[in-house]
């Protein structure tokens, strides 16, 4: 008994050519002859063909684009411009026309694409004797009713490619962004026209163009959905998230004022340097710290202790020491008014990243106390403090099950007992903190912490949990309405900005000292003024032209913090240096390096196609007002240096220029004037008005036009005359291979004014790449009229049983140069430079030299 097989529906048959066509190709070619001509006879202008053979192209892609999603099971509608256009070129046409065709982009105008077919000959059933371009309109018109369907407005228009035996296809997109809108009826995602450009900002106060929502529901429920289309988060940047309002604090404000200590009244103050900082009454954290009472506190990273020690007037003296959290230590502020130390170490609670800030008296050096420790959820970033307030910034991300669709899943508990545990998260997933107070809260969790030391543990149902009987940590963020998105992001990450008071008397409740904001994005680069913080990071694609950007938070440090607008310059930021605010103008300056790209391409495949540009900003406005572009095309910049009204920008390739532009006219930056020489700088210095110390490498050009490092070089500038800077000495120290320590942070960087110093922590090879025959330590050089920089002493932590000590910082204290290194700090008389005093602070070990 045979069984007869089920009919197929016509809308499961196939629609390319296959055996069993109901009608040919020559068929269907023969009625669109008809009707082109039908439509032709009936046509008063030759010029309105096009426009009906495009409408009546238009309603058959609308419908054959839904018929293949509905043949092919698609069941997720695209977002993306490049990839509806991927699947036309690839899926649609060649079903249609029996081909692929190619896509590419334009090269003159954003949001520009062209289809190309692979020959005439695929457009099978439109070449007829009525003319080919009038025809394409056609197929013009099959692809918007495709993009149609898919919710894209896009204009088509077909035009000769190579020459007129093919022709392309050119699409120009109506840019478009996602908000979000909940309701109680349900959930919506549509699209409104975007607001911004590529050099552009976003001022809440005059644009409310952020997203907001007033539920963790409705917040999960959006991301959850962005996260399907983009297939996980921070991957896909095509499109833009908007709509919303400006942001609110999570917590209340500190009270100013501090209690005066009297314990070091009569004692004598000596003059001392301090760490190399960028703006002036603002401090950088550092891992030491020097009163001016002589006292040194300073951080070990070996031993993770804080070491308090007495370096001045009498010899090097450990005076006391603390354990600092587990984890990695990395820097400190001292609030000598306040007489505490703010430690910022990182440390992992149930394997999530929390920034812990350890707040420590030091009123009584020889007896120091933790007053308390702040954890908040986050990788340490960077910080500030202005008038004894302390910022800092943590980037921390969404819980780790929160892209699964399932709100409860089974994970595996690395633990000895390998137990499985089920895991359901809260409502809130923002970030978390918790402040620890009491001696026993302190001891308890340095325990528990140091006990978890090398274990895993990702229960995170301790860190995520609202039930009050299980949590340890607290939302950092209680209203979900107070975390915005920013421009053209995919949210994946939180960027915590947090704020905790060092005066005295906030620490009788320590819970109402911290006030934070948070953000979707991602911190990198800080630059503080006395009055404004600016977090920026990279927001573009490296192998996309077009989304190669950097964007820039400005957040107001007043009575609560306050994001003030968002900044939007191309290309990518060198360094901190690279940013600056001239409060008396009131403009906000950056220099940028752009990448401009072909798609698929890189920065590593084609750097001809950077250049470097200026941009400023009016603070109260937030606009580009003024810019200066295409400064060294080929080059990008290496260092950046504002001083009052004059930018010093150095770039490089083959050689080293620094362009010095003027700023006085903030609507009108101009090139004052360049100058070019062998080498380039990372890092530039005002010596003082007339003169910029530059400290780099030294190059030279080898075969098909390589460039190699050579030595450290030592540059001294002569800008007394804008138009015309030059190098007035240089230096070069060390071979190939040779670095400076100054690469990695400019708090390693020692200049005294008085005698004419510098101090450079160097590591040099004196034969190319020999690293058996070096140097480590540090070179005091000094500056003179007639020789230039001559090196006046070097000195070395270099031990037999541990050949590679650098030093790491260096400091002076009247007539006494220190220098400090994970195992040994060393005095010198500045007068002769003898070693006057030597300690090992680090590991337990003799001093064998």
């Amino acid at each position: 008994m045979s069984k007869n097989k089920p009919q197929k529906n016509i809308l499961d048959r196939p629609i390319s050519r296959s055996k069993n066509n109901q009608i040919s190709l020559n068929f269907y070619t023969f009625l669109f002859s008809q009707y082109v001509q039908y439509t032709r006879e009936h046509t008063p202008k030759t010029s309105d063909l096009g426009k009906k053979l495009s409408k009546v192209g238009e309603s058959i892609g609308y419908r054959l684009f839904e018929l293949n999603t509905y043949k092919d099971k698609i069941r997720k509608r695209e977002l993306k411009p490049t990839k509806i256009l991927l699947y036309i070129t690839d899926n649609f046409w060649k079903k249609i026309f029996g081909k692929a065709a190619t896509l590419h982009r334009t090269e003159d105008e954003r949001g520009q694409y062209m289809i190309v077919p692979e020959s005439s000959t695929d457009n099978q059933f439109t070449e007829l004797v009525f003319g080919h371009l009038v025809c394409s309109e056609f197929v013009a018109g099959l692809i918007k009713g495709v993009l149609n369907s898919a919710e894209f407005n896009a204009e088509i228009s077909p035009a000769p490619y190579t020459d007129d035996s093919i022709l392309c296809f050119i699409i120009k997109f109506q840019q478009v962004a996602l908000y979000f809108v909940s309701t109680t009826q349900g959930r919506v995602i549509t699209r409104k026209e975007p607001q911004g450009h590529l050099i552009g900002s976003l001022n809440p106060k005059m644009n409310q163009d952020l997203v907001q929502f007033n539920d963790w529901e409705s917040l999960r429920f959006y991301l959850a959905n962005l996260t399907k289309v983009n297939n996980y988060a921070g991957y896909g940047r095509d499109m833009i998230l908007e709509d919303g309002v400006m942001m609110k604090t999570a917590s209340e404000e500190s009270v100013g004022g501090a209690a005066s200590y009297g314990s070091n009244a009569a004692q004598p103050t000596y003059d001392h340097s301090t760490t190399n900082t960028q703006v002036e009454e603002v401090s950088e954290a550092d891992i030491l710290q020097l009163d001016s009472h002589g006292n040194l506190f300073a951080v070990n990273q070996i031993t993770n202790k804080l070491e308090i020690l007495k370096a001045y007037p009498t010899p090097i003296k450990k005076m006391s020491s603390i354990e600092l959290v587990p984890g990695h230590v990395f820097e400190m502020f001292l609030s000598e008014k306040t007489k505490k130390l703010a430690i910022f170490s990182v440390t992992y609670h149930f394997g999530e990243p929390f920034t812990a800030v350890q707040v420590i008296d030091i009123s009584d050096i020889q007896s120091p106390t933790e007053l308390s420790i702040y954890l908040v959820q986050g990788h340490y970033q960077n910080s500030r403090m202005v008038d004894n307030q302390v910022y800092f910034i943590t980037n921390s991300w969404l819980p780790w099950n929160f892209f699964h669709e399932e709100e409860s899943q089974r994970y595996k508990r690395v633990s000895r007992d390998e137990k499985l545990i089920h895991f359901k998260p809260g409502d809130n997933f923002g970030p978390r903190y918790r402040i620890l107070t009491t001696k026993t809260e302190i001891a308890s969790f340095k325990k528990k912490m140091q006990s978890l030391k090398d274990s895993y543990y990702y229960d995170q149902s301790i860190i995520w949990s609202d039930d009050p009987k299980t949590r340890f940590f607290y939302p950092l963020v209680t209203d979900p309405s107070s975390i915005v998105f920013l421009k053209d992001d995919t949210p994946s990450t939180f960027v915590n900005i947090v704020s905790l008071s060092l005066d005295d008397h906030s620490f009788d409740d320590p819970n109402r000292n911290i006030k934070s904001l948070t953000l979707f994005g991602s911190g990198d680069k800080v630059y503080c003024s006395q009055k404004n913080l600016y977090v920026s990071y990279f927001s573009g694609n490296w192998f996309n032209r077009y989304s190669h950007l950097t964007k820039i938070l400005q957040i107001n440090l007043g009575k609560e913090l306050k994001l003030n607008s968002i900044f939007y310059v191309p290309g990518s930021i060198i360094n901190q240096f690279a940013m600056d605010e001239d409060y008396v103008q009131k403009t906000f300056r950056v220099a940028t390096t752009s990448v401009h790209l072909d798609e698929g391409r890189n920065i590593w495949n084609q750097p001809e196609s950077q250049s470097s540009g200026l941009y400023v900003f009016d603070i109260e406005t937030a606009r580009c007002i003024g810019k200066i572009e295409n400064l060294a095309p080929g080059e990008r910049i290496y260092s950046v240096r504002f001083l009052g009204t004059i930018a010093h920008i150095v770039t490089f390739k083959q050689t080293d220029p620094l362009f010095v532009i003027d700023l006085s006219n903030s609507t009108n930056p101009t090139l004052k004037g360049y100058l070019k020489i062998p080498g380039f700088s990372n890092y530039l210095h005002p010596i003082d008005d007339n003169h910029l110390l530059g400290i780099g490498y030294d190059t030279k050009v080898v075969q098909n036009d390589a460039v190699i490092k050579l030595g450290v070089k030592v540059s001294l500038f002569d800008i007394s005359d804008l138009e015309n800077p030059k190098e007035q000495f240089s230096s070069v120290y060390g071979q190939a291979g040779s670095y400076c320590l100054i690469d990695q942070t400019h708090k390693a960087f020692l200049f005294d004014a008085k005698r004419n110093l510098i101090v450079l922590p160097l590591y040099l090879t004196n034969k190319d790449y020999n690293y058996k025959d070096r140097f480590v330590g540090l070179y005091v050089i000094q500056i003179t009229q007639d020789e230039g920089f001559k090196v006046v002493k070097k000195i070395s932590h270099t031990l037999k049983n541990n050949i590679f000590n650098q030093i790491e910082r260096s400091f002076w204290v009247e007539d006494y140069l220190y220098s400090l290194s994970n195992n040994i700090i060393q005095a010198h008389d500045l007068s002769d430079f003898q070693l006057i005093s030597e300690i090992n602070w680090g590991r337990e070990f003799p001093i064998d030299k």
